[in-house]
């Protein structure tokens, strides 16, 4: 889901007409509001924590999406979207699924953690090996 589309069902959660409403009621900056409208920036993780919280779904969801938007390659971009689709599900039945909801949780922190091991190869030399080895 887009950023753009959840502002859209907190206004109508809220029951507010238009974005300058929303930003009052949620405690947001008028030009993170504007940013989030025109896909110029994603929500932050606190931001999603609020949207979530408003619409009563859970956090991983949202925070799921908007690391959906801002990958930048399509294995990335679809991991981030199963987790967003594991994580808006309710109540597992076969054991199964909670292995591989457990699989899917483990992928994405490892995906950036090489994200992070990655930035500090590029930004340092001085990284230990152990650490360099997972980029």
């Amino acid at each position: 889901m887009k950023t753009s589309e959840y502002l859209d069902l907190a206004q109508k959660k809220l029951e507010v007409k238009n974005d300058n409403q929303l930003v009052d009621k949620m405690g947001w900056a008028k030009s993170q509001v504007n940013n989030y409208r025109h896909n110029r920036q994603q929500m932050d993780n606190e931001a999603a924590r609020k949207i979530a919280e408003l619409l009563e779904i859970p956090v991983w969801k949202v925070i799921a999406d908007m690391e959906t938007i801002r990958a930048k390659d399509e294995p990335t971009r679809k991991a981030w979207k199963m987790l967003s689709k594991l994580s808006a599900q309710k109540g597992y039945a076969l054991p199964s699924m909670l292995i591989l909801n457990a699989f899917i949780f483990n992928v994405a922190a490892y995906c950036i953690l090489c994200q992070i091991a990655s930035h500090a190869k590029r930004l340092s030399r001085d990284v230990s090996p152990n650490y360099v080895r997972l980029a």
